[in-house]
């Protein structure tokens, strides 16, 4: 599914869990890592989300600290359109109000996940 060039420059992978998988990709001057999460969704028990956070701290730690972290995917979350202080984070769009989830995200950002929010709309990436 990757080019040649991409193909070489893959360092790892590991499917982790059922909604994470991460990747390690060769730069030139940094190595890139990748964080692909499929969140749970809103029928799920609390504690498989909570269980999910943890352990997406944990793999965040365990990236190396000179890697660019990508941390992707779909969270299952609405984070709001309001992003007044966190423009460098998210972007200028957002959708609806932020439910729980959102929230949740935002707490995990300010306690220091190195993440960026680019919410998609029909599959296109806002900005």
């Amino acid at each position: 599914m990757l080019n040649e060039k991409a193909e070489e420059s893959v360092l790892g992978y590991k499917p982790v869990s059922t909604y994470v998988m991460l990747a390690r990709f060769e730069g030139t001057s940094h190595n890139l890592s990748i964080i692909q999460v499929d969140a749970p969704t809103a029928d799920s028990i609390e504690e498989e989300i909570i269980s999910l956070y943890k352990d997406l701290d944990e793999y965040i730690q365990d990236i190396p600290r000179k890697d660019i972290l990508m941390l992707i995917g779909d969270w299952n979350a609405k984070v709001e359109s309001i992003n007044d202080g966190w423009e460098a984070i998210m972007g200028k769009y957002g959708y609806g109000k932020r439910n729980d989830r959102g929230e949740v995200l935002w707490l995990c950002w300010q306690a220091g996940w190195p993440a960026a929010v680019q919410p998609t709309l029909n599959g296109v990436t806002a900005g």
